[in-house]
């Protein structure tokens, strides 16, 4: 998963199920896995995730679609920041 092992990746599973720190630790460590609820949680939330549960059913043809998503936000980011900074330099 793209958040690691750490203190803080435990903390953002939390907020992203509302399950306990000992729970989201269990998964990051992979003592056990999510059940279907909080899988889709994690799915709402997580690129990586998301991309694992469509190419392990199968439906690799809607990652093209993840993938479309993910570059249209990173360049919605990329235009406001460029916004910003034009207007900073004015």
């Amino acid at each position: 998963m793209e958040l690691g092992e750490s203190h803080r990746a435990a903390k953002t599973l939390v907020n992203w199920t509302g399950v306990s720190d000992r729970t989201a630790k269990n998964w990051l460590h992979a003592a056990c896995g999510p059940s279907g609820e909080h899988l889709i949680q994690l799915a709402r939330k997580s690129d990586a995730v998301l991309a694992t549960l469509l190419s392990l059913a199968g439906r690799n043809e809607l990652l093209l679609g993840a993938d479309l998503i993910a570059i249209k936000r990173g360049m919605e980011t990329a235009s406001e920041l460029i916004d910003q900074l034009l207007r900073d330099r004015t």
